[in-house]
């Protein structure tokens, strides 16, 4: 293999990659948001205080502290399926609106410390905020899901930069 062919099958793995990132929560983003919103509500709408300490660990802090603050028993307002469709498609979407507020960035980047670099700079971005979004169920519920999938966005605009072509 030359060197031609193979700066455009490793272009052809990032391009697939930056596509996988936007494309592989579609499946179970409706799943998501019912959990990341239904996570600690009980079986009649209601929050327990006495959550067993072993599922304490999967709380953030901000609803542990809701929950010692608020006293025993307080109502919780549980997310059905057919309401989670305006949550899911506001975890989905913001994937895109963090591309499109940073791709005319990107080309910039590349136009003046070159296409490497900024190819290089987005993976590794990319990755980082794919970790975060992974541990969402822990450390953000879907706010900071929404924030990690704007963040992944916003490094992954990158498909300018490998359409471009030297001259």
């Amino acid at each position: 293999m030359n060197k031609q062919s193979t700066s455009v099958a490793i272009l052809c793995m990032i391009s697939f990659i930056q596509a996988y990132c936007l494309v592989g929560v579609f499946p179970y983003a409706a799943y998501m948001t019912i959990f990341l919103m239904n996570q600690e509500v009980s079986s009649d709408g209601m929050v327990d205080d006495s959550i067993p300490k072993n599922q304490q660990k999967h709380l953030t802090r901000r609803q542990l502290h809701m929950l010692r603050n608020v006293g025993n028993r307080h109502r919780y307002t549980a997310i059905s399926a057919e309401q989670a469709g305006p949550y899911a498609t506001l975890l989905t979407t913001s994937f895109m609106i963090g591309r499109t507020c940073t791709a005319h960035f990107w080309g910039r980047l590349a136009d003046c410390y070159g296409r490497r670099f900024v190819l290089l700079a987005s993976l590794i971005g990319s990755g980082l905020a794919c970790l975060w979004f992974g541990m969402t169920t822990i450390y953000g519920g879907l706010c900071g899901a929404v924030m990690s999938r704007g963040m992944l966005g916003a490094w992954n605009s990158i498909v300018g930069v490998t359409k471009v072509r030297n001259k």
